[in-house]
């Protein structure tokens, strides 16, 4: 399955992007690529909407297995 037919189930499907925006091959590549922030570990620090930093309570770290081999 390519870019562009990911793109499109995920559009007849229904599934939005996180700001409720249609899926574009753009976005489905960035997903596919995007390298987490180290091998081992993925922490959300920032609001994704409003850029501000969260309180070191609100941090969260979790293990990222890999689902797609390099």
């Amino acid at each position: 399955m390519g870019i562009k037919s990911i793109a499109t189930h995920l559009n007849a499907s229904g599934i939005r992007t996180r700001d409720s925006g249609r899926w574009g091959i753009d976005a489905v590549h960035k997903v596919l690529t995007r390298q987490p922030i180290s091998a081992a570990t993925a922490s959300t620090t920032k609001f994704w909407k409003t850029r501000e930093r969260k309180a070191e309570t609100e941090i969260v770290e979790m293990a990222v297995p890999a689902i797609v081999d390099k």
